[in-house]
C-alpha cells in the first residue's frame, strides 16, 4: 500500500518512498508513502478522489501493517446513497434527517394530547396510515425542559414505565433510551435535550413498529440518531 503525510500549514515535505493510484470498486484511490525527513517516522495516505475525502494513519515503524491497510482498502465497498429529506424546526433549533420512504404527518392538535407534551414531529412510512402502527413522534416535553434532570432519572423514568434500558448511542444528545417488545409489537422511548446552553428544552422521541415490519425497523432505527441541534438555516 501506499499514503501521504498531511503536514502543517506545508511547512516542509516529507520524502516520498512510493505512489499511485489504483482503482477499487469503481472508487479512484490515489495513494502514498513517505518518510518523515526529521525523523523516522512512515506515514500512509489514501486519496479517495470520488468525494475529495482523506484518511490518513501515522506512526513509528508501520512498515509491518502494511499488508493490513491494503486489506482495509481491499474492503471499500461504493453504495448509492438513498435520498433523505430534513425536517427542521426552527422554534427549537434542531432537525432531523429521514429517508424518503416515510412521510410527514400532522402532529396532534394541542386539544388532543395532554398540556405536558407539544408534538412536534410525527412520521409513518409512505402508504401507510398516519394513526397506524408504524409511527414514529417527535415532542416537546414542557414539564421537563428548562429543568435540572439527570439522564439517571430519565432512565428511571423509562424504567418505571416497563422499558428496558438499552445502551445510548447519540453522541452528546441522548439521555436515556429503552425498549418494549411484544409478540406483535416493538416500543421504544428515547430522550435528549436540545439548546442545552440556552432553554434545554427536552425532547421525547416515541417509536412503535410492528414486529413483522423489518425493513421499517431498520429504516426507523436510524431516523433518531440523525439528530442535530445546530440551529436549522
Amino acid at each position: 500500500m501506499s499514503g501521504a503525510r498531511l503536514t502543517l500549514v506545508g511547512l516542509y515535505k516529507d520524502k516520498v518512498r512510493d505512489k499511485g493510484m489504483r482503482s477499487i470498486g469503481g472508487l479512484n484511490i490515489e495513494t502514498r508513502e513517505t518518510e518523515d525527513r526529521y525523523g523516522q517516522n512512515v506515514f500512509y495516505y489514501a486519496h479517495f478522489s470520488s468525494h475529495d475525502r482523506r484518511y490518513f494513519v501515522r506512526g513509528d515503524g508501520l512498515d509491518r501493517y502494511v499488508s493490513v491497510f491494503d486489506a482495509m482498502l481491499a474492503g471499500i465497498r461504493v453504495f448509492t446513497a438513498r435520498p433523505v429529506k430534513i425536517f427542521k424546526d426552527a422554534r427549537y433549533s434542531f432537525s432531523l434527517t429521514y429517508p424518503d420512504s416515510w412521510q410527514q404527518c400532522l402532529p396532534r392538535r394541542n386539544g388532543e394530547e395532554p398540556n405536558t407534551e407539544q408534538e412536534l414531529l410525527r412520521l409513518v412510512p409512505i402508504n401507510q396510515s398516519c394513526s397506524g402502527s408504524n409511527v414514529i413522534t417527535v415532542s416537546r416535553s414542557a414539564k421537563l425542559s428548562d429543568k435540572t434532570v439527570t439522564g439517571l432519572q430519565l432512565q428511571e423514568m423509562l424504567t418505571k414505565m416497563g422499558l428496558t434500558p438499552i445502551k445510548a448511542s447519540w453522541s452528546g444528545y441522548m439521555l436515556a433510551q429503552g425498549e418494549r417488545r411484544t409478540d406483535t409489537q416493538l416500543a421504544r422511548e428515547s430522550y435528549a435535550f436540545i439548546n442545552r446552553l440556552s432553554t434545554r428544552d427536552l425532547l421525547r422521541m416515541s417509536e412503535r413498529y410492528e414486529m413483522t415490519e423489518k425493513l421499517v425497523q431498520e429504516e426507523g432505527r436510524e431516523i433518531p440518531l440523525t439528530l442535530n441541534d445546530t440551529p436549522p438555516y
